[in-house]
């Protein structure tokens, strides 16, 4: 519901039984070997679609957007800790060019 795609990573020196890739590929998740400081993806996770209606909430409180255009996220807010949308420009395309800053369109016309 939230995520893309699913993994459970898991510190261990052999690989994973062929019963457990079964499960875990039966269950949709993806299995990660870490061994010391390196991993080996054991089994590939399948793409998902979040559900919009609960994944956005997360991403906002994240202090991240979604581009409505391409589907990237990306910063709203300077400071993680609060989404005051302080890195977008709301309205000045130009301007938000010039200052790095993402702009953020609404469509006041519809929203009316």
């Amino acid at each position: 519901m939230f995520a893309n795609r699913i993994y459970l990573a898991e510190q261990r020196p052999n690989t994973f039984s062929q019963e457990e890739v079964e499960i875990a590929g039966h269950l949709g998740v993806g299995l990660i070997r870490i061994t010391g400081t390196k991993y080996h993806k054991e089994l590939s996770s399948p793409h998902y679609r979040p559900i919009t209606l609960i994944n956005l909430p997360l991403i906002e409180r994240l202090g991240l957007g979604v581009c409505q255009l391409c589907g990237t996220v990306f910063a709203t807010s300077q400071d993680p800790k609060r989404n005051n949308y302080s890195n977008l420009h709301k309205k000045n395309l130009i301007k938000a060019v010039n200052d790095e800053r993402r702009p953020m369109f609404w469509n006041y016309e519809l929203a009316g």
